[in-house]
C-alpha cells in the first residue's frame, strides 16, 4: 500500500497524517447541501447536516464544510465529530490557536478517541509545542498501539526535536504495519540522512520509488543524498524536484518565457535570474552571474530585497531588482539555484572564487567607524537563524551553549546577526563583551560592512557564512553530522568557498565537541595573532 489516508500532504521535509477518519464508519452522501442558516433541531437532520459536512470536507470544499460544521454546532456544542473536523479545517487554514482549542474541545468530550489525540498532537506541532505533541500522539497509540498514522506523526515530532533515531524507530513501526507506504519510507529516509547514514536513506527512497516513481518527495530527498555525496551527475537532475516539495510554483508558471537550461544559445538575448530559496543560497548562487553574461546575456538578477543593495555591483549583472519589483522585458529566465545544473557542475569544476562579494565604500566607512579600533583579534559570531525552516533546530544553536567555544578574553566579539531569539535575549545582555548592532543593521550590504571589519567569522550554517565566504573572509562554519547537502560529507573545506573551514559533528547532536575544536584553535589563532 502506498498511502496513509486523506489526510496525508507532501511537506518538504516532512509528511503529516492529520484524517485517517471516517468518524465511525458515518455513511457517505453523494449531494451536498448547504441547510437554512437557523439552528439544526431535529437530531436526524443533524446528522444528515454532519453527513453533507463530512462529504464537503472530504473533497476539499471547507468553506461549505466550515458553513455546515457550525450549523451542528450550534444545534449540539457537545458534537465532538464537528469541534474535531471543524478544528482540522482551522488548522489547515492557518487558524491555529482556534483550531487546537476545538481540537482539545473534541478531546475533552471523548479522550477514549485516538484520532482526536493524533488530531492535537498535529496541532501542538504545527504551533512549535513538540512535547505536548509527543504526548498527544502517544496517548493516540496507547488508545490505537495499530495506528500508523500516529506513529507517522510522532515520529516527525521527534524529528523537528533533532531525535533522528526515536524518529527512525517510529516510522520501522509505523512500516511494519503497513508495508510500503511511501510516506513512511520517505519520512525514514530523512531521519538515516539526519542520522549520517546516507546510503541506508537511499536504500528507503528507492524502496519509496519502487511502490510510487514520481514521488517527489522521494526523488528530492534522494538528490539531496547524492549531493551530499559528491554525485552531482546524478543530484542536481533530481534537485529540480524542490519545486513541489516546496510549495514554490514551478519557474515556468511565474513567467511567460522560456526556462534557460544551459542548452540554449544566449548571445543578444535578455536573461532574468531569479532568487528562489533563502539569502544564504542567493548569495552561494550569484556566483554564476558573471558565467552567464560571459555567454553574451544581458542579465537581470531579481533577489530578495535586503540583498539588493549589497549586489549591485556584482559582477556580470546588469540590472539588480528586488523580488516583487517591476521587471523590464526578458527573453528568457532561470532560477538561480538551477544554474549548477545548467552549467554540468561537477564538485571539481565548481566555480570557487577567491571572492565575488565585496562591501561598497558608504557602509564600509559607517561600520569601520561603529566597529572601532581595537588590538585584539575581531571576532564575528553568528549561532542562530531566526528562520522557521523545519531542520533549524539541526544548524541553530542557543546562545548560552555556543559560548563554550569562545575564549572569555583575549578577543574583541561582534554579533552579525540582526535579531536573535528571544531565549537568547538575557544571556546576550549580560555578555557587555559581545556588541550587538541589531537594528541598525538595515540590509546585507551593512552587514557585508561589519564583517569586513572582522578577522574571522564563526558562525553556525545561516546565511552569515554565505556571505563571509563570498567575501574571501576566513570563515569557520559549524556544522551538524548530517548537514546541508552543499558542505558535502566528512571534509573540513569547502569547494565553494576557499576562506572556509568546516567543524562538524563527529555525533548527532553533539555540539559540545564541535565547541571544544573551536575554542582550542581560536585560542591558537588569538596567540599567533597577538
Amino acid at each position: 500500500m502506498g498511502g496513509l489516508g486523506p489526510g496525508c500532504c507532501a511537506r518538504g521535509a516532512q509528511c503529516r497524517a492529520w484524517l485517517p477518519v471516517n468518524c465511525g464508519g458515518m455513511r457517505p452522501t453523494n449531494t451536498i447541501t448547504l441547510m437554512p442558516a437557523s439552528p439544526v433541531q431535529s437530531p436526524s437532520v443533524m446528522d444528515d447536516v454532519f453527513q453533507q459536512a463530512l462529504s464537503a470536507h472530504q473533497s476539499g470544499e471547507l468553506t461549505m464544510a466550515r458553513q455546515l460544521y457550525a450549523q451542528v454546532l450550534a444545534a449540539r456544542p457537545d458534537h465532538a465529530d464537528a469541534l474535531h473536523l471543524m478544528g482540522i479545517i482551522h488548522c489547515v487554514e492557518g487558524r491555529l490557536e482556534e483550531g487546537a482549542a476545538m481540537i482539545a474541545g473534541a478531546v475533552a468530550l471523548q479522550p477514549q478517541v485516538a484520532i482526536y489525540q493524533n488530531s492535537l498532537g498535529n496541532a501542538m506541532q504545527e504551533l512549535g509545542r513538540i512535547d505536548m505533541a509527543v504526548a498527544c500522539f502517544t496517548r493516540a497509540l496507547k488508545l490505537a498501539p495499530d495506528m500508523p498514522e500516529a506513529l507517522l506523526n510522532r515520529g516527525n515530532a521527534w524529528r523537528k526535536a533533532g531525535r533522528s533515531r526515536d524518529a527512525a524507530q517510529d516510522y520501522e513501526a509505523g512500516l511494519a504495519l503497513r508495508p510500503g507506504a511511501v510516506e513512511l519510507l520517505v519520512n525514514l529516509g530523512i531521519a538515516l540522512h539526519g542520522m549520517g547514514r546516507l546510503d541506508a536513506a537511499l536504500a528507503r527512497y528507492d524502496e519509496a520509488l519502487a511502490v510510487e516513481p514520481s514521488s517527489a518527495r522521494a526523488l528530492w530527498n534522494k538528490a539531496l543524498v547524492l549531493l551530499s555525496q559528491g554525485d552531482f551527475e546524478h543530484g542536481l537532475p533530481l534537485y529540480e524536484w524542490r519545486f513541489p516539495v516546496t510549495g514554490r510554483p514551478y519557474p515556468h508558471e511565474s513567467f511567460n518565457v522560456p526556462q534557460w537550461t544551459g542548452q540554449q544559445p544566449l548571445a543578444g538575448r535578455t536573461i532574468l535570474l531569479h532568487d528562489e530559496q533563502g539569502l544564504g543560497d542567493t548569495l552561494q548562487f550569484c556566483r554564476y552571474v558573471r558565467l552567464v553574461a560571459a555567454q553574451g546575456a544581458k542579465v537581470l538578477l531579481q533577489v530578495q530585497p535586503e540583498l539588493v543593495p549589497l549586489l549591485k555591483g556584482l559582477e556580470g549583472a546588469a540590472q539588480v531588482i528586488a523580488r516583487g519589483g517591476a521587471l523590464p522585458p526578458f527573453d528568457c529566465h532561470a532560477a538561480l539555484p538551477s544554474l549548477p545544473l545548467a552549467f554540468g557542475t561537477r564538485v571539481e569544476s565548481i566555480p570557487a572564487y577567491s571572492s565575488y562579494i565585496s562591501s561598497s565604500a558608504g557602509p564600509d566607512m559607517k561600520w569601520a567607524d561603529r566597529a572601532g579600533r581595537t588590538a585584539l583579534p575581531r571576532i564575528g559570531i553568528t549561532w542562530s537563524s531566526t528562520s522557521t525552516f523545519d531542520d533549524d533546530v539541526r544548524r541553530s544553536v542557543a546562545l548560552s551553549d555556543f559560548l563554550a567555544a569562545l575564549p572569555a578574553q583575549g578577543f574583541d566579539y561582534i554579533c552579525l546577526q540582526k535579531e536573535v531569539k528571544p531565549q537568547d535575549e538575557a544571556v546576550l545582555a549580560s555578555r557587555p563583551d559581545i556588541r550587538f548592532f541589531g537594528g541598525e543593521l538595515r540590509d546585507f550590504s551593512d552587514t557585508a560592512a561589519l564583517a569586513a571589519t572582522c578577522d574571522l567569522v564563526i558562525s553556525t550554517c545561516t546565511s552569515v557564512p554565505h556571505l563571509a565566504g563570498a567575501m574571501g573572509k576566513p570563515t569557520w562554519v559549524l556544522l551538524s553530522n548530517a548537514p546541508d547537502w552543499r558542505w558535502l560529507e566528512t571534509r573540513s573545506d569547502s569547494p565553494w568557498y576557499p576562506s572556509v573551514t568546516l567543524y562538524r559533528q563527529t555525533a548527532p547532536g553533539d555540539w559540545a565537541d564541535v565547541f571544544a575544536r573551536v575554542r582550542e584553535d581560536l585560542e591558537t589563532l588569538g596567540t599567533t595573532l597577538s
